[in-house]
């Protein structure tokens, strides 16, 4: 392996070069009449594809991970670009084509500067101060979702590519759960898209090591039909649990079944056994950390064990952890446990235990003396009673399926994000409107709707001259190709997806234009 070295105008000259290929790639799915990408992978045979089918696709993440060139010195400005647009996508669930779009915009635009004499730290301490401005008037601008079904529906249309089937069903499921609930995506098993509710419990604990995922593309955990072993104290030798991992693979409790543990931490020898044996294809396992803290936990865990009818292993109730069999274990009908939370999804539990609980937690309210005492109690009901709107997505054949299921989690996680922080008219009029008074970041932002101007094949110079003369919530709708109110019209954005497109597509800039020196691997 060689290296080879670019400095000043020749290494930035590479990472623009890389982020315009990926943006010419991206660019053509913004907006409602954003285009088709075809991504294939694995290796061509006469009917189709080995492993990996033919994608077809107008999400910009997707894209993005398809996206790559041979040179390694662009190969930079292409990993730049796909950074920023995780990035948004981890926190917002959505926007990662205009992340990428505008973060091309201010590269092309600094370079030019620095070019022309401009310091590139000025520049980057410019930008930084642009952004803080434009956060916090787009803030300001924000207006609330609460549980608007209405408002929900028109988001996730616009976040499915204008689809109002799929902005409908999931308008439906939150309606059903309630704006706060949770909403899973799988696939069907016919061609008929349906909604079914089931048990669900969230808390905020993720894995204690990223080497237990199994779904790398999504940076997520999912197993289905797994053992839930939840323990009070620290895996830190194989010994402790060797022998009921024995029996979660014995054929006659149901073969390699997943197995999720749940307990304080995983460390030093313990930890490595349960990833070796993962990684080895011997076992499907993942440790997360318990929830809450002290008392809070010991109820919270409890709690979890009555929803998936296991048993809390704990010191207090003088049970050991090497004494524990399959029937201390609850089980689910899925756990998904991603960077942030874990979801446990159609717990096994005694209905009677269940309603049981509930009810007495419900005696403990009336009887609390304050706010103070009131609300654990209320926290304790409210997850315990929580469903899942579970989205079974049908389609006539895999592909479809796939691109399906891409359009319904986009338009999920941007009307979480909605629920988040609010909502304010889209169609890249936030963009446009919102000025900072920094020439570099106001010339870039405009871009966002130059570019859904030109895949619908309108003017943008015109449509932006006839934007700037109206006001209010009035801008470019691209699906009817008008200006009109877009409040009216439900062409509406999240704010929290445009901030963090903002955020993330200026602090990538930022690298890119003080970048002095590039060093790649040339293979």
């Amino acid at each position: 392996m060689n290296k080879k070295t670019l400095y000043s105008k020749e290494a930035r000259s590479a990472v623009k070069l890389g982020v315009s290929k990926i943006t010419d790639a991206v660019k053509v799915t913004l907006g409602p009449t954003g285009r088709n990408v075809l991504i294939a992978r694995g290796e061509a045979i006469n009917y189709g594809f080995v492993n990996y089918p033919l994608k077809i696709t107008k999400d910009g993440y997707e894209t993005t991970r398809g996206f790559n060139v041979d040179d390694h010195t662009e190969k930079v400005g292409v990993v730049l670009a796909k950074e920023a647009a995780q990035k948004t996508v981890d926190q917002a669930g959505d926007g990662t084509t205009s992340t990428v779009v505008l973060l091309n915009a201010l590269i092309e635009k600094g370079v030019a500067l620095i070019e022309g004499g401009a310091n590139p730290m000025d520049i980057k301490r410019g930008l930084d101060a642009a952004v803080e401005i434009f956060v916090k008037e787009l803030k300001k601008r924000s207006t609330p979702i609460a549980d608007d079904n209405e408002k929900i529906f028109q988001i996730a249309s616009i976040s499915a590519n204008n689809d109002p089937v799929i902005g409908r069903i999931i308008a439906d499921a939150f309606k059903k759960i309630g704006s706060e609930g949770i909403v899973d995506i799988d696939k069907s098993k016919s061609t008929e898209t349906i909604i079914r509710i089931a048990d669900g419990y969230r808390f905020d604990r993720s894995w204690v090591s990223p080497f237990f995922i199994n779904k790398r593309e999504e940076q997520i955990v999912e197993w289905e039909n797994p053992w839930i072993l939840l323990y009070e104290g620290i895996i830190n030798h194989h010994k402790q649990i060797e022998d009921l991992l024995e029996q979660v693979l014995n054929p006659q409790a149901g073969g390699n079944r997943p197995i999720i543990i749940i307990c304080q931490d995983a460390v030093e020898e313990g930890l490595g056994f349960l990833v070796a044996n993962m990684q080895q294809g011997r076992l499907k396992v993942v440790v997360v950390k318990a929830p809450g803290f002290l008392d809070s936990k010991r109820e919270e865990m409890e709690d979890i064990a009555v929803l998936t009818g296991g048993e809390y292993i704990s010191y207090s109730k003088g049970m050991d952890i090497m004494e524990a069999d399959l029937g201390h274990l609850g089980q689910a009908e899925k756990v998904i446990v991603n960077k942030e939370e874990t979801i446990i999804i159609g717990g096994k539990t005694d209905k009677e235990a269940l309603e049981n609980l509930i009810a007495e937690l419900r005696m403990n309210l009336t009887q609390a003396k304050n706010e103070d005492e009131a609300y654990p109690i209320e926290k304790r009901i409210a997850k315990l009673t929580a469903g899942v709107a579970v989205i079974e997505v049908g389609a006539h054949t895999e592909t479809e399926m796939l691109e399906k299921m891409d359009r319904y989690d986009d338009a999920v996680r941007a009307t979480k994000s909605a629920i988040a922080e609010g909502y304010i008219v889209g169609g890249g009029t936030a963009y446009l409107r919102i000025k900072t008074g920094n020439e570099l970041f106001d010339s870039s932002t405009r871009r966002i709707l130059e570019q859904i101007c030109e895949n619908t094949g309108e003017d943008p110079e015109k449509i932006i001259e006839l934007v700037e003369k109206k006001k209010g919530s009035f801008g470019y709708n691209a699906k009817t190709m008008v200006i009109e109110d877009l409040a009216k019209a439900g062409v509406l954005d999240p704010v929290k997806v445009i901030r963090c497109a903002v955020q993330n597509a200026a602090s990538s800039a930022g690298v890119a234009l003080t970048t002095e020196c590039l060093i790649a691997d040339v293979f």
